[in-house]
């Protein structure tokens, strides 16, 4: 049998011709496919699902846990928790009546200190206007007790004997009167050593500097010793690097009215939230508001700056730069560069000063510059006192002679001395070298310089 009559006989056998079953094949295959779609379908369905239930089961944990701690924040907190948060508390209200009594906006400060120095300049001048005067009645009334004399005398000549008694007992009594008109002289010539005033012109020098640690472990700390001498009204302190730097040193805030830095060495890149990271090298100079949230993000080796706050002791508390800024009216952080400002004539025509930005920012409450030489020392400057709250002068290079009214002379030759000279001190520059520099802080900004006599 061929293969052609086998064939014949399995079509026969199915019933079907050859195009017959390719039909039928084609029907199964397309009841196939809806069956695959479906089984799509289905498995989409089945995906959705177990998502949906997993979002579920989240949402249900989420719910539980806000449950368990809104329970265990209403349960009642240990005794030695509630005894710290009422501590807590109490510091937090002390702090907040301190600020209520002590601090005042900086503008109010200013005028209040201004009417001080205006009161203080009327009482000097009128003391002086009086003083002035005194001679000139002094004079008066000797002219007049020598022409009473002279016509008591006449009198005694004219009178009997039976009245010389009287006459001379009435001499006697206007000798009495007169003669204390004579001891005003005696009292000048012995004021120097009655009415000496005692030191208190503070001078730090450097070669006599001691470096202790402080706030910052990786910093060293050199007092000026002017935080004593003001009763912690300002403290003026040379800070330098001990260890080198390893990272931003920690983002926080100080709780105070002042802070100025002047950078002496080296360089220090900072982070202010209202201006963001500024590089600082020697010269430069910086004024920060009062908690304004700052970080020292980076510094040299040899990094060396002045910085002058005030109170002397404040409270310095950790930020988050996560926080929403707490300046929102604009920058306020000073930043001064040294090689950007320009100088300019001021108080003394032989100096010229560089004016570092502080003093609008602080609504003249306190001035700081720098000041140097510009025409060579032609002699004493001319005795003086200033009548101000504070006033302090770090040399930057060069040297100097003053002469101070409790201490005498003194003479500054090294970069890094100080002296700190209280309201009213009398004083005067004896001597400077030509290239004589150094940096100034003054409150308030503006006051009165009044000429005195040795």
């Amino acid at each position: 049998m061929s293969a052609g009559e086998g064939s014949t006989r399995r079509d026969r056998a199915s019933g079907l011709s050859r195009a017959g079953r390719k039909k039928a094949a084609r029907k199964t295959a397309a009841k196939k496919k809806p069956a695959t779609k479906r089984k799509v379908v289905a498995r989409k369905k089945a995906t959705a699902s177990r998502v949906a239930k997993k979002v579920t089961t989240r949402k249900a944990t989420a719910r539980k846990k806000a449950t368990a701690k809104k329970k265990a924040a209403a349960r009642p907190a240990p005794r030695k928790k509630v005894a710290k948060k009422a501590a807590a508390k109490r510091g937090a209200r002390k702090v907040a009546a301190r600020k209520k009594v002590t601090r005042k906006p900086v503008a109010k400060k200013a005028a209040v200190r201004k009417a001080a120095t205006k009161k203080r300049v009327a009482k000097k001048s009128a003391a002086r206007k009086a003083i002035a005067r005194k001679p000139i009645a002094k004079k008066a009334t000797a002219k007049k007790a020598t022409a009473k004399k002279a016509a008591a005398r006449k009198a005694g000549a004219r009178k009997p004997a039976a009245n010389e008694a009287g006459a001379s007992k009435a001499v006697a009594r206007k000798k009495a009167t007169t003669a204390p008109a004579k001891a005003p002289a005696r009292a000048r010539a012995a004021a120097p050593a009655a009415t000496r005033k005692p030191v208190r012109t503070i001078v730090s020098r450097a070669a006599e500097a001691r470096w202790e640690v402080g706030l910052r472990p990786y910093f060293a700390y050199r007092d000026l010793g002017i935080a004593t001498a003001t009763r912690g009204k300002v403290l003026t302190q040379v800070i330098r690097t001990e260890q080198p730097c390893t990272g931003p040193t920690g983002y926080h805030s100080h709780d105070l009215d002042f802070q100025m830095v002047y950078l002496l060495r080296g360089w220090s890149r900072n982070f202010f939230e209202d201006v963001g990271e500024v590089l600082f090298e020697a010269g430069d100079a910086w004024y920060q508001p009062p908690r304004i949230r700052h970080e020292v993000v980076a510094y040299s080796d040899d990094f060396e700056a002045l910085e002058i706050t005030s109170p002397a002791e404040f409270p310095t508390t950790p930020e988050s730069r996560d926080v929403q800024a707490y300046f929102v009216g604009g920058p306020r952080t000073v930043v001064s560069r040294g090689g950007e400002a320009g100088w300019a004539t001021g108080l003394r025509p032989y100096f010229e000063y560089r004016d570092l930005g502080i003093r609008g920012a602080t609504a003249d409450a306190v001035l700081a510059h720098t000041m140097r030489a510009v025409k060579p020392c032609a002699g004493p400057g001319g005795y003086h006192s200033h009548t101000l709250d504070f006033q302090m002068v770090y040399l930057l290079r060069g040297a100097i002679r003053m002469y101070f009214e409790d201490l005498g002379e003194v003479h500054l030759d090294t970069p890094g001395d100080a002296w700190y000279q209280p309201p009213g001190i009398e004083h005067e520059v004896m001597w400077y070298s030509p290239d004589y520099e150094v940096l100034e802080i003054t409150m308030p900004a503006d006051f009165p310089t009044v000429p005195a006599r040795r």
